[in-house]
């Protein structure tokens, strides 16, 4: 009777440990977003967009190049794989916690006593060797009727899998960057260039200017010479900021594909030219938000920090652990 008493208890405990731990639930998007933002031909807008190697849309070698540096050698991204790399391994060992755990020894000793006196030698005795091995093993298995290393298990997935969101989120957000920086690199070269035109141009301009005062001709005063070379050193201030700006847009991207400052040569090279743009997609469908690696990687914490209650909840029951072991002398 006791015994049927304590199985119903043990029962009754584990299906209220179960029942207790919250399910989630994921929201449905177009609850936020309204019907307005959900289009009809949504797997047809999807298609359209190349959601890997989403840069190629470009049509530039010069980003493709660019891109496939930064993917090797962004500090940010190693860190983030590393990251990743550690989390998995978690992940891996808080599966292992839920197998039994198998431990072996052997060992051998080698001892001599005094055949005289039968416990120790001693001079004039002979001696009697005496081998001795040892072998064992032990089996310890944690039952885990509450579920603990079940939602352990879950919890560190689901890290794993918000880390695996977290590199991907950290990989565009660096190709973003990348890309932008090579626009305005690109565009500060082409307003260097426009810069030292004018220069020219305004140059040109103080020679004409000094040849008509120098031969008198009306309407040519000292004021118009000295007009004229404030705008030669009005633009040789500007081709000065300008020549800042390609050097530290130049250094940025050198930062971001993992390289020296000033290791990039803009000059005579195709890094100064971009490329004619494609026509713009229209008709992105709201379903994108699902496909944002930073939402997702929200959305496995989420689903971690539930499973951890359900740990938490199973903390407050007992432990049932069972060892068993054997050997061999």
């Amino acid at each position: 009777m006791k015994l049927r008493r304590t199985a119903i208890l043990s029962a009754s405990l584990i299906i209220s440990a179960c029942s207790v731990t919250p399910s989630y639930e994921r929201p449905d998007t177009t609850t936020y977003l309204g019907e307005k933002f959900i289009q009809s031909n949504a797997d047809e807008s999807l298609s359209t967009i190349e959601s890997v190697n989403w840069w190629v849309q470009f049509n530039d070698p010069v980003i493709s190049r660019l891109v496939k540096q930064a993917l090797e050698n962004n500090l940010d991204i190693r860190i983030a794989v590393a990251n990743v790399m550690e989390a998995e391994a978690i992940a891996r060992a808080a599966t292992g916690r839920r197998w039994p755990e198998i431990g072996a020894s052997i060992s051998g000793e080698r001892s001599f006593t005094g055949a005289s006196t039968g416990s120790s030698f001693s001079p004039g005795s002979d001696r009697l060797y005496t081998t001795t091995y040892s072998v064992g093993a032990n089996i310890t298995w944690q039952t885990d009727l509450f579920g603990r290393l079940r939602n352990a298990e879950k919890a560190s997935v689901a890290d794993w899998q918000a880390l695996n969101n977290d590199r991907d989120a950290i990989m565009h957000s660096v190709i973003a960057n990348v890309i932008r920086q090579r626009v305005q690199l690109a565009i500060a070269v082409q307003r260097l260039y426009v810069a030292e035109d004018i220069l020219q141009s305004r140059q040109n301009t103080l020679d004409i200017v000094n040849r008509r005062y120098s031969r008198g001709v009306q309407n040519t005063s000292a004021v118009d010479v000295r007009l004229a070379r404030e705008n030669i050193y009005s633009a040789q201030a500007n081709i000065a900021l300008l020549e800042q700006n390609v050097s530290l847009a130049q250094h940025a991207l050198d930062i971001l594909i993992g390289k020296k400052p000033a290791s990039l040569f803009i000059a005579d090279n195709d890094l100064n030219q971009l490329p004619d743009l494609n026509d713009a997609i229209t008709g992105v469908p709201a379903q994108l938000l699902d496909r944002r690696p930073d939402l997702r990687a929200s959305e496995f914490r989420i689903l971690a920090a539930n499973e951890r209650i359900g740990v938490s909840l199973a903390e407050l029951y007992p432990d049932l652990t069972i060892n068993t072991g054997g050997g061999w002398r």
